[in-house]
C-alpha cells in the first residue's frame, strides 16, 4: 500500500496503463545535477534501458519512457512528451518530501486506531525530522550510498526510533510462499503471507473498481 501510494506522487503526469500519453520525445529529457559522475552514472543507465525497450510493447506502459528518473528523489528534470505538450520542470525533491509527510500522516492515523501494532509508544511530529529527511533526498549518489543515508539516519536516531532499518529480505515473500504450500488449508489460512495476499486482493480491487473508477480515471 506504500509503495502505491508513494508512486502516486513520484510518478505523476503517466499513467499505469499502456496508452500514447505516456510517449515521452527522448530527445527533449533535459536532467539538472550537482554531480557530474552521478548525472554520467544516471544516462548511461538510461541510455541502456531506453535501447532495450526502444521496439518493445512496454514502451508505453507507465514511465517506461523516462527510465527510472521518477524513482530518483534528488533529481530536478523536464522533457516534452510525444504530443508536444511539455512538462514543467519536475522536483522529485519537493514531490517524495510531500510522500514522506503524507505517508507519515497515514501511519500515524493507523497507529492510533491500532495502538497494538505500534512498536514505539512515544509519539513524534513529522516537523522533527523534516530537515533530515530533505538532505537525505537531496543526496545525489547510488543506491546503496542513499540506503547508508537512510541508515546511518535512523541509527543516529534522527528518524522515527534509534536503531538500524531492518535488512529488506528479498526473497522472504517467495520462502514463505513456499512453505505455506506445503500445509493444509486450515492451517494455511493462519498463515502471515495468506493475510498479506489476501489483503493484496482486496486493496487492488478496490482501487480498480471504486477509487479509480469514482473519479473518472478509469473505466
Amino acid at each position: 500500500m506504500a509503495h502505491i501510494y508513494a508512486d502516486t506522487f513520484s510518478h505523476y503526469g503517466f499513467s499505469g496503463q499502456r496508452c500514447e500519453g505516456n510517449l515521452v520525445n527522448s530527445e527533449e529529457i533535459r536532467l539538472h545535477m550537482k554531480d557530474s559522475d552521478i548525472l554520467d552514472y544516471i544516462q548511461s543507465k538510461a541510455d541502456s534501458f531506453f535501447g532495450r525497450i526502444a521496439a518493445s510493447a512496454t514502451r508505453g506502459l507507465g514511465h517506461a519512457c523516462v527510465a527510472d528518473f521518477p524513482d530518483r528523489p534528488y533529481l530536478e528534470w523536464e522533457f516534452s512528451y510525444e504530443n508536444g505538450i511539455p512538462s514543467p520542470l519536475r522536483k522529485n525533491q519537493e514531490t517524495y518530501m510531500q510522500a514522506c509527510e503524507n505517508l507519515f500522516d497515514f501511519f500515524s492515523k493507523f497507529k492510533a486506531a491500532a495502538p497494538q501494532y505500534a512498536e514505539v509508544a512515544e509519539a513524534r511530529n513529522f516537523e522533527t525530522i523534516r530537515a533530515t529527511v530533505a538532505e537525505i533526498l537531496a543526496f545525489e549518489g547510488k543506491k546503496d550510498e542513499r540506503g547508508e543515508k537512510w541508515q546511518g539516519a535512523a541509527i543516529a536516531g534522527r528518524l522515527l526510533f534509534a536503531g538500524a532499518i531492518p535488512e529488506y529480505r528479498h526473497n522472504a515473500f517467495r520462502e514463505e510462499l513456499e512453505a505455506v504450500s506445503k500445509l493444509t488449508e486450515r492451517n494455511a489460512h493462519n498463515q502471515r503471507v495468506w493475510h498479506f495476499t489476501r489483503g493484496v486482493e482486496v486493496m487492488r480491487g478496490m482501487i480498480l473498481n471504486e477509487l479509480l473508477p469514482e473519479r473518472n480515471l478509469i473505466g
